[in-house]
């Protein structure tokens, strides 16, 4: 409720093997939510798993989706303009691709599934996807097309079996969420590598298009990771990762880490 006490929690019965639950989203037209995320198969590897609850917690539908001896994961979750959702994750029969599936919010059924890659030999995983006022939705995560691997952002047109407008490349980066800007673009976060045992927290901004504005790459001694993105009133953003210490080694301390940045990727504070 408004001062944080619970009103009721809901544990996904399953099939009596691991699930995992890794994104949700408000379906405010139902009173509802629709979770996303992966279930354990009996051959050992996991589908992408969605269900619907209302808001008082119970379970409306559920399903499963994915091929035999695949697997496939569910990251992130996005709504359409219909009030459908679109599940984005990964799909990994050896190397992986992006893998999108479209869902549809009476009855938890799909129409349509799509995958995004840049080559059999790759591996392509994508960790979060937003929806866009046109009807698209732009996808982030990370491609090992190039060595080393890179930060990948792409926007599809939202259609059955979606077409591929554009594609925006972070060098060196590992992207793991993003958020509608207040100027109608986008910002990411994750993490740039600075040396072979250090990392960055990442911060980039794109324009509708795709086109970059800015980055930025902000941290201490160690490990620093974004894993979530907000925009702010001011234009700016607040990424939210963890921090880990080298000092703290042989047994590395992670902490909360934030990161506020205004329009321009200029850093205000880290926390």
């Amino acid at each position: 409720d408004p001062i944080g006490k619970t009103e009721w929690t809901y544990i996904f019965p399953g099939n009596g093997r691991d699930a995992e639950g890794l994104d949700v989203v408000e379906l405010p037209n139902e009173a509802a939510f629709v979770v996303c995320g992966y279930e354990k198969t009996l051959d050992a590897t996991e589908d992408v798993l969605v269900f619907k609850v209302d808001y008082n917690g119970s379970l409306v539908w559920s399903n499963t989706f994915g091929a035999s001896g695949i697997q496939e994961k569910g990251f992130g979750i996005a709504t359409d303009l219909n009030g459908d959702v679109l599940v984005a994750g990964e799909k990994r029969d050896g190397p992986s691709d992006f893998y999108v599936v479209h869902v549809t919010s009476a009855d938890g059924s799909s129409d349509w599934e799509e995958t995004y890659g840049f080559g059999s030999q790759y591996n392509d995983v994508c960790r979060d996807i937003v929806a866009t006022d046109d009807g698209g939705f732009v996808l982030v995560g990370q491609t090992t097309f190039t060595s080393p691997a890179q930060g990948i952002v792409l926007k599809i047109d939202g259609n059955d079996h979606s077409n591929l407008l554009w594609q925006t490349p972070f060098s060196n980066a590992d992207l793991f969420g993003i958020a509608k800007a207040k100027d109608g673009g986008f910002f990411v976060t994750g993490s740039r590598a600075s040396t072979s045992a250090q990392e960055e927290l990442f911060i980039g901004r794109m324009d509708s298009d795709g086109d970059k504005a800015c980055i930025v790459a902000v941290g201490r001694p160690g490990v620093d990771r974004g894993y979530a993105v907000v925009a702010t009133p001011d234009g700016g953003a607040v990424a939210a990762g963890f921090g880990e210490f080298f000092f703290a080694n042989p047994f590395p301390e992670e902490n909360l880490y934030m990161v506020k940045t205004d329009k321009n990727c200029k850093v205000f504070t880290s926390y």
